[in-house]
């Protein structure tokens, strides 16, 4: 159970992750032939190989929650927006801990894995038409766990 954390919270944490995250991907998108996006699509495949690792290996929801959020972050920071940063950091605790009990969920770290590959091949590919959906679709299903665990 999700304890001191209300329908509320859940909801405010998941639009603020999702109107940030949703418009820095569109954003890398539109700059996937830039050297700057490459780097991002470098590191951001080096911690999906950790991930995987992990998934595979140890199943350690700490250590692949780590590797989530570091994924998220270089997504964030891509921009260099001082302002979105600093409300990702601001949310940052809560997330993890809503994080961590989705994925203590069947199945929801080899979905969690395979919506991070989704989103990342979109960008990799430019796929503007469809990034805002396949970002929100990642944030939407663990917040409906998330939801359902109150």
């Amino acid at each position: 159970m999700l304890h001191q954390l209300s329908k509320e919270n859940v909801n405010e944490t998941f639009q603020i992750r999702s109107a940030l995250e949703s418009y820095c991907t569109l954003q890398i998108c539109k700059e996937t032939n830039s050297r700057k996006a490459g780097m991002l699509f470098k590191e951001l495949n080096k911690i999906m190989e950790k991930m995987e690792k992990i998934m595979i290996s140890s199943h350690s929801i700490d250590d692949f929650c780590e590797y989530d959020f570091r994924f998220h972050t270089q997504i964030i920071n891509y921009l260099e927006n001082e302002q979105f940063s600093s409300i990702f950091a601001t949310f940052m605790y809560r997330m993890k801990r809503l994080a961590k009990f989705s994925l203590s969920h069947e199945g929801r770290m080899e979905n969690t894995y395979k919506e991070h590959m989704d989103i990342l091949n979109a960008m990799q590919s430019g796929d503007v038409e469809h990034i805002y959906d396949i970002t929100i679709q990642h944030m939407e299903r663990p917040k409906g766990i998330n939801l359902e665990d109150l």
